[in-house]
């Protein structure tokens, strides 16, 4: 019975498809097509680095983080929708898929991307 149940938490784990990736800098993950595939939105400024995705495939949900230069940050929020009068939520839409955002004043950005 114990083998059983090792062999089913095994075959369940290895079921989640999570992909994870790290890009220095906005033209690294341009190169590798983000913004093309629609993991990242294309009103990213190219001062943008430290950037880190993580799409889980079977939810069809991706989170992660990247970091925004100061003197481009305002311009990035200029773009957004606040959520609820929070000053450090937003939300961007494009087609099915919606970024919801978390700033910081430091310029780190952490995010999570659904579809509708």
């Amino acid at each position: 019975m114990k083998k059983f149940i090792l062999i089913i938490t095994f075959l369940i784990s290895g079921c989640s498809e999570n992909i994870s990736h790290y890009y220095p800098t906005y033209q690294d993950a341009s190169e590798h097509q983000l913004f093309v595939r629609g993991w990242l939105p294309n009103i990213l400024p190219e001062s943008t680095t430290e950037i880190n995705v993580n799409n889980d495939l079977d939810l069809d949900v991706s989170t992660g983080s990247f970091v925004i230069a100061k003197h481009d940050l305002t311009t990035f929020v200029s773009q957004l929708t606040p959520i609820n009068n929070r000053r450090r939520f937003f939300e961007y839409s494009l087609g099915r898929s919606r970024w919801t955002f978390e700033i910081e004043e430091n310029g780190l950005v952490s995010y999570i991307l659904s579809t509708n």
